[in-house]
């Protein structure tokens, strides 16, 4: 028996979309505690990617029964498959006909199923559980060798995406580490996981030679059996072949594969093709005529391609590659024309019997290219385009870097260009920003022969257009300095082609020098609200500032910190315990050696939230640094920006920055990626990576810059842009942010966010908690405050930080109290030298920076002495000789104290008078009067009063605040409307008189 060696090799990412009817499986799960949570979503994908199959989609090509509902299963085996939907019901008590009726009553029914045998698997290995539990489930018959396969391939698939973590991340349910070899044995594991399969009749085995061996791990006897039933294809009766026809399947892989051993049937193909990876399974020798397109089948070789002609996602790359690869090993081989595809943009769209083309000339189309059929598959998502240029890979591309100048068709000026051609120019003139084509002449076989352009280096670029006939292109740029063509011809008819003259828009200078940046303010000391003005510039000839931003700290006398509802966030995680106003949801965060520090490495998403005020600027920029490390082998972590609502799994709307150092992931990403995740309504997607090395244990600095106006958001690594996407749906608002890891040990610090901002601003400060600067200097040289500011430039370069410290103090000395005399205070003296002291003055924000002193004979006057600080300087006492004394008048001495922010305090003394003689005085009646309590909040009262005597109560700068009269029966004076500070109260009986200091509380 002759077969064919197929390498098909397809690595790449899967995104997976949310599930197309929005169906919700979290009272499922809740109904039914012991199912693992995303394995019904797997069955789900895997067997109809989510969509509810009804009565409103078309048969198969092959007469395969549908399924039903959007967990596949069937009602009608057509004595082939096994009804698992009447097994379903039965084992649930939820008929089909109710399951048909609702999506939920759907996913309910199944999982009591599903439950049923997961519950008598369960001393089994985990891996194992679910494959004896999804082959109970299972609608194909075992029988022989061939079915075993088919239902492997079936859980292989099921399991397979259960374990991406893509898929998990999509699905909202843990990352799984299944290791499939347990659930299959190894030789089969290798053998499903192949990128081909041949199946011969001495069995299944991989190009490598492993063999599948049915039920390897029950040690059943293998046996030997033929690929697709002899009752399903014939010979050829010498018919050459000379085309390949492409089908859909209208199933799964596993149940085409299984149907095509039921001889009622009646159908086959040569090979089918798996969605997920583009696994190709051979069934019929190509030597024989397989049944697939009717009277066609004798010079055909048959595709059938896993999927629903109905529904989007089942054409992967992984099958377009293998599909591709299988035809051209084919054309090879038979000596075929691979240039005779039907490419034309209308293929996916037109059927033969309406039509009447495309005709023989193209031998590689669908099975509604041909004639007497009813069928309409690979339907209008099959991409014959990107088909046809998968099938001519091998075409050379011609490269022109003139900057000026004529192209022309391979006929040249004056010929006409060739049948059957596939021709690739890249316009890439040297230094070019832009490049322009302007066609002179367009003339090409309408219909037929066509013309690609594309706005880049090759046919993955944006296409600009597809031109045909004679209507020419005219002018068209790329605006990424290169244009790509691709001219397609089809066998017959030729034409003039075209000629296009070249001209560029040159490209400006490379800029890869970093912008800079600086903060200016007036004044050493700031007490209330001041303005901070910045000098920015790119050096010159460079791209020029794009953006500003800038941060205002406070120091609390403990830490730095920033006022999150203003936008602004610091943390340097210098506190033993962490930040109060950080919020632990999920996993083991602390602070570590002056980082954050996570050590959960089981945990596939933690969580530490954090509020910030995400909706102030235009723009915000955050910088924090970030190391990974652990013994896991899917090591990631990263941060959540302008979240809505961080307690969720994957906090709610927002965008994750995420970083990953493992290679080899079981969703098959290549390389060490940096990625972009959108998250609408808690549902996680991909949107953006980029591969980057990131290696473990390694300190990185990271940055993420977002516009929530554009939706630009770009990532940088030490400095770096690494990428940038734009969102068209761009989040406008956000109040949190949240570091996230996964099995890993995870390291963070200097978690910073910057807001953009004018040339200028005003930075607000005071005790009010709107304001930018909260705090005053906890003492003279430590700054309550720090203004920062950072640039980008147009090309992405980010500045270096620049950032002034502030010093705040808004309180004026305090405690500034004046006693007369030398020591404690004094009313009188007989001596022409007035004294005064004032003791310690505090002022622990800024500190006192001088005194100075009035004399007058009122409290604040200056007539005897004018204010200055002449000869003072910080001493706390003074000794003035009056030049002019008079007796009996009474003096009061003043300090002002002046601190180093320039606020001041001033007090007065009580007054001493100045007497002749103090014997008398001593003795007079008056100096017994007792002031009590003092300090007072309420009342003060006297005693030792001899007859009636004036009351006169002044405050500190002299203004007479009370006057009344006290006695013996009137003895009590209510001082509560009095605010809290020092008093002069003056009693006079007759021509005495004395001068006692009140403190109101």
């Amino acid at each position: 028996m002759k077969y064919i060696l197929l390498l098909v090799i397809s690595i790449a990412l899967t995104i997976f979309p949310l599930n197309a009817q929005n169906i919700d499986f979290t009272n499922v799960y809740q109904n039914h505690p012991t199912i693992p949570k995303g394995i019904l979503e797997a069955v789900s994908w895997t067997n109809t990617h989510m969509n509810n199959i009804d009565e409103s989609y078309q048969e198969s090509c092959t007469g395969m029964p549908l399924p039903y509902g959007v967990m596949g299963v069937f009602e009608n085996g057509a004595d082939w498959f096994i009804e698992n939907g009447k097994l379903i019901a039965q084992i649930s008590g939820i008929s089909v006909e109710d399951q048909k009726l609702s999506v939920q009553l759907q996913l309910e029914a199944y999982a009591f199923a599903f439950e049923y045998f997961y519950n008598q698997y369960s001393e089994q290995p985990f891996e194992r559980r679910l494959y004896s539990t999804l082959k109970a489930l299972t609608n194909i018959e075992e029988n022989d060798n061939v079915d075993a396969y088919a239902i492997d391939s079936q859980i292989y698939d099921i399991l397979n995406t259960f374990n991406n973590n893509s898929f998990a991340n999509t699905h909202n349910y843990p990352e799984q580490d299944l290791d499939l070899a347990i659930a299959f044995g190894e030789a089969n594991f290798q053998v499903l996981s192949s990128p081909n399969v041949l199946i011969k009749s001495t069995g299944i085995e991989t190009a490598e030679g492993v063999s599948f061996i049915p039920n390897e791990l029950t040690n059943r006897v293998t046996t030997i059996w033929n690929p697709a039933a002899s009752c399903n294809y014939s010979s050829r009766g010498g018919t050459a072949i000379s085309a390949i026809t492409i089908h859909t399947v209208q199933g799964s892989y596993s149940s085409c594969i299984n149907w095509f051993k039921n001889c009622a049937a009646q159908v086959s193909a040569h090979y089918v093709l798996r969605s997920s990876d583009g696994q190709i399974t051979y069934m019929v020798d190509e030597t024989n005529k397989a049944w697939h397109v009717g009277s066609e089948n004798p010079y055909t070789i048959g595709f059938e391609h896993e999927g629903w002609v109905e529904q989007d996602g089942w054409y992967t790359s992984a099958l377009y590659n293998a599909s591709a690869e299988l035809v051209k090993d084919i054309c090879t081989r038979r000596n075929l024309n691979r240039k005779r595809a039907a490419y034309y943009p209308w293929t996916k769209s037109t059927y033969y019997n309406q039509s009447g083309i495309p005709g023989s000339c193209n031998i590689i189309k669908g099975h509604q290219h041909y004639p007497n059929q009813t069928h309409n598959d690979p339907g209008i998502r099959w991409n014959w385009e990107h088909f046809d240029n998968l099938i001519n890979d091998n075409v050379p591309t011609t490269t022109i870097t003139n900057t000026s100048g004529t192209i022309y068709d391979s006929g040249g000026a004056t010929g006409n260009y060739s049948n059957d051609e596939r021709k690739r120019w890249l316009i890439a003139p040297t230094g070019a920003a832009k490049v322009s084509l302007t066609f002179t002449s367009f003339n090409t076989e309408n219909t037929w022969d066509y013309l690609y352009i594309y706005n880049g280096s090759n046919t993955s670029a944006p296409l600009i257009g597809k031109y045909t006939g004679t209507s020419s292109p005219g002018t068209v740029t790329g605006t990424s300095g290169k244009l790509y063509l691709l001219f397609k011809s089809e066998c017959a008819t030729t034409q003039a082609g075209w000629a296009a003259n070249i001209s560029i828009v040159p490209s400006a200078p490379v800029d890869d020098t970093s912008p800079t940046t600086d903060v200016a303010f007036s004044g050493n000391w700031q007490t209330d609200d001041f303005t901070v003005t910045y000098t920015d510039a790119d050096e010159p000839g460079g791209s020029g500032v794009k953006k500003s931003f800038y941060q205002v700290l406070e120091y609390n006398g403990h830490n730095w910190y920033s006022n999150r509802d203003n936008g602004f966030f610091a943390d340097n995680f210098d506190s033993t315990d962490l930040a109060y106003f950080w919020t632990n949801t999920l996993g083991s965060w602390g602070t570590s050696n002056n980082y954050l520090h996570q050590s959960d490495e089981g945990n596939g998403n933690t969580n530490i939230n954090a509020p910030l005020n995400q909706s102030l600027s235009n723009q915000y920029l955050y910088t924090w640094s970030m190391k990974i490390s652990g013994s896991g082998t899917n090591r990631r972590a990263g941060l959540h920006i302008f979240s809505d609502d961080p307690t969720q799994t994957e906090r709610g709307n927002c965008y994750l920055i995420f970083f990953r150092v493992d290679a080899n992931l079981p969703e098959n990403q290549p390389n060490k990626e940096v990625q972009i995740y959108k998250i609408v309504n808690n549902a996680l997607t991909l949107v953006k990576q980029e591969d980057y090395t990131i290696n473990a244990n390694t300190w990185y600095n990271y940055a993420a810059r977002y516009d929530r106006i554009t939706g630009e958001l770009a990532v940088y690594v030490n400095d770096n842009l690494v990428m940038s996407w734009t969102d068209p749906s761009p989040i406008a608002t956000g109040n949190a942010i949240s570091f996230r890891s996964g099995n890993c040990i995870l390291d963070a610090n200097n978690i910073k966010a910057y807001r953009s901002r004018f040339p200028s601003n005003t930075i607000t400060v005071g005790p009010a908690a709107t304001n930018d600067i909260r705090y005053q200097n906890s003492d003279p040289s430590t700054p309550a405050g720090r203004v920062k500011s950072m640039v980008v430039d147009n090309a992405g370069n980010l500045s270096a930080v620049a950032y002034k410290d502030v010093n705040v103090d808004w309180t004026p000395p305090q405690n500034l109290i004046v006693n007369d005399g030398i020591g404690a205070d004094i009313d009188t003296t007989n001596s022409t030298t007035l004294q005064a002291n004032w003791g310690t003055v505090n002022d622990p924000h800024s500190d006192v920076s001088s005194y100075e002193l009035a004399i007058g004979t009122t409290p604040g006057g200056d007539d005897i002495y004018a204010w200055s600080g002449n000869n003072l300087g910080l001493n706390t006492s003074i000794a003035y000789v009056l030049t002019n004394p008079i007796y009996e008048q009474i003096y009061y001495i003043s300090i002002k104290a002046t601190n180093n922010a320039g606020l001041t305090a001033t007090a007065s003394s009580d007054g001493q008078r100045l007497v002749e003689s103090t014997s008398g005085i001593e003795q007079d009646n008056i100096q017994k009067v007792v002031m009590y309590p003092n300090p007072s909040s309420k009342e003060i009262s006297f005693e030792n009063i001899n007859g009636e005597m004036k009351l006169l109560l002044y405050d500190m700068n002299g203004k007479l605040i009370q006057e009344s009269s006290i006695s013996t029966t009137n003895n009590v004076i209510n001082i509560e409307r009095l605010s809290s500070g020092s008093y002069n109260v003056i009693l006079k009986s007759n021509t005495q008189f004395i001068v006692k200091r009140l403190i109101k509380e």
